[in-house]
């Protein structure tokens, strides 16, 4: 019940940080972009490898793609309760978006 309501919580204040902050110029579908999605191990194993920068404080990554790339593989966890977001805040890497999140 406790791990429910914590889920909830974390839904409820990570989903819209991650929808509302990305600029309207890297928010669109890309060419040539492909999703792989793996377990959260293999996911941590492939972002660290890429130079990906943590910037949750549970230490581990929702997911991972590079910037500004023609072709982009977009890196998910499996069944993360958040990757529609997380998809679309990684898209948004492959359009342009840079690391430091700019506006």
């Amino acid at each position: 019940m406790h791990l429910a309501l914590a889920l909830l919580a974390m839904l409820a204040v990570v989903a819209p940080a991650l929808a509302g902050t990305i600029p309207l110029r890297y928010d669109h579908p890309h060419p040539d972009m492909i999703l792989v999605e793996k377990s959260a191990v293999e996911v941590d194993r492939i972002c660290k490898a890429i130079g990906g920068k943590l910037t949750k404080a549970n230490g581990h990554f929702g997911g991972c793609a590079p910037i500004g790339v023609k072709k982009c593989a977009v890196v998910v966890v499996r069944n993360h309760p958040l990757r529609a977001e997380i998809i679309r805040h990684e898209r948004a890497h492959c359009n342009g978006w840079g690391a430091h999140h700019p506006r």
